[in-house]
Parts: structure tokens; C-alpha cells; sequence
């Protein structure tokens, strides 16, 4: 069985943005960092590829694609069918446990926790804050029009729309 959750590719982009420059010490600004991840001149290539790779070919695969945007909307939905996609057989109120186990509120709690013994001490807090649609905050029509231009085709296929 292969899970494979997919997320809008300029949240992504943010998110890896955040990652690269707070962990590795990337050196880009976002524009430049942008282009070279949709042009695969990044570790795991680029995200249009990746996303078609996995959704889109003909691999013989017992595979369930998740929405990001879909479970995080709807977690108790998403949960619920991905754990009968693995065979699980729970209650509503284990899953919904689960879900409040991995919220985004109790993940700020584990870090603040946790950050002296890993990589979060180096001030990556896992994400840009754990919402959707972050990318509208960021992209001007250029970087728009730049991801869409690259990573259109698939983004279209998955339902997002360049708005």
C-alpha cells in the first residue's frame, strides 16, 4: 500500500522555502528558490514531476491519493478513509483521537518540547504555520504566472486553480 498526499505546489514551495533557508542556509530569495525547485534543480526534483510521477502514471501500485487541503478540511473524512484504504478497523472516536494527536496545535506543543534534541533548535518549526492557501500571501502575479507556467498542467489536473 503507498499514501501519497499531495499539497498545492506554491504552499509546498513556502514550506521547502522555510525549510532550506532556516536548515541548510539556503542563500536564495523565494523568486530565485521558486525557479529552481519548478525547474527540478532541487534535492527530490522538481514538484510537478514528483506529483506526476506517482498520480498520473501507470505504475502497478495499491496507491490512495490524499489531498492536503482535503484532509485538512475534513480530517475525520480523510482519516477515516485512508485507515480503511490500510485495512484499520476503528471507531469514529479513535480516529478522531488520532487526528487530535497530529493537530497542528499539539505539533507547536511537541516542538516546544522536543526542539533542544534535533534539528528544530536551528529554528525550523516544521512548516509556515500549518494553514492553507499561505502561497496568496507571498506570490505577486509574476511567481503566479512562473508556477503556472511550469507546474500548471498537473496543478490544474489536481483541481487547483491559479486564483
Amino acid at each position: 500500500h503507498v499514501i501519497y498526499l499531495y499539497r498545492d505546489g506554491r504552499d509546498v514551495a513556502l514550506s521547502y522555502y522555510d525549510f532550506q533557508k532556516k536548515l541548510q542556509g539556503s542563500q536564495d530569495d523565494f523568486p530565485a528558490f521558486l525557479r529552481r525547485l519548478l525547474k527540478g534543480q532541487l534535492p527530490y526534483g522538481a514538484w510537478q514531476d514528483h506529483v506526476a510521477s506517482w498520480l498520473f502514471s501507470d505504475q502497478a501500485v495499491d496507491l490512495l491519493p490524499v489531498c492536503y487541503e482535503t484532509l485538512y478540511q475534513d480530517p475525520q473524512a480523510e482519516i477515516e478513509r485512508v485507515g480503511h484504504f490500510m485495512g484499520f478497523t476503528r471507531s469514529a472516536e479513535e480516529f478522531q483521537a488520532a487526528i487530535e494527536k497530529s493537530s497542528f496545535d499539539q505539533f507547536q506543543q511537541d516542538y516546544a518540547r522536543y526542539k533542544q534534541r534535533n534539528h528544530w533548535r536551528k529554528g525550523f518549526t516544521g512548516g509556515v504555520k500549518g494553514a492553507l492557501g499561505k502561497w496568496r500571501e507571498v506570490f505577486d502575479a509574476e511567481l503566479n504566472d512562473l508556477f503556472w507556467h511550469y507546474a500548471g498542467e498537473v496543478a490544474g489536473r489536481l483541481g487547483y486553480s491559479r486564483v
